[in-house]
């Protein structure tokens, strides 16, 4: 799971992509309506890690080298102590009548990266994990709208079947595989030819 998708706000860095998932990770309100310091470091930070995994993989390395990934965690942790003494100094925000004390938007999203820092930063240590997780959330997207529209399947058979279907149409999808000769041929045969 990678929560964070740094994208550069600077000119001739297209973010309308990616957009809808910065802004559910936080990282574009935080840019906007929370403007501080630490966010935009943090932002800096997780670019600056996606180019060198980048670099890495065009020179065919199967790793950061370990002086360039102990850079990379130790800007991570600095920028999140800073941001954490950051919202430390703000006034505490009125306590409701019941439930859990309430924090502010930041807050939320430093307490989350602390909590998964693991997860934020795996794309730095397994190169086979990617620095987004739209190709997950694609995957799930229909899932949620055949509920939505639908209310749910009548049959665990039914939802069982229309997951079946949606991973092979993924499956071919990412292979480039013409869908409609996939969905069409042996399934022993898919299932051997997707096999490493």
């Amino acid at each position: 799971m990678t929560m964070m998708h740094a994208i550069s706000e600077s000119p001739g860095v297209d973010v309308s992509a990616d957009r809808e998932t910065l802004t559910r990770d936080g990282i574009v309100g935080l840019k906007g309506a929370f403007s501080r310091d630490w966010a935009e470091r943090m932002r800096d930070l997780l670019r600056d890690a996606n180019r060198a995994v980048g670099e890495a993989r065009a020179r065919a390395d199967k790793a950061l080298e370990p002086p360039v990934l102990a850079v990379f965690e130790t800007r991570f942790w600095d920028i999140l102590r800073e941001g954490l003494a950051f919202h430390r100094k703000l006034p505490r925000l009125p306590r409701p009548a019941r439930g859990r004390d309430k924090r502010r938007p930041g807050e939320n999203l430093l307490r989350r990266l602390h909590k998964f820092k693991d997860d934020v930063l795996r794309f730095l240590l397994d190169f086979d994990v990617p620095f987004t997780n739209n190709l997950a959330e694609q995957a799930l997207r229909m899932m949620k709208v055949k509920m939505k529209i639908s209310g749910a399947f009548r049959t665990f058979d039914a939802a069982h079947n229309f997951a079946t279907l949606r991973t092979v149409t993924a499956t071919a999808r990412k292979q480039r595989w013409n869908i409609l000769q996939t969905l069409a041929a042996n399934p022993q045969a898919t299932a051997k030819a997707i096999q490493p």
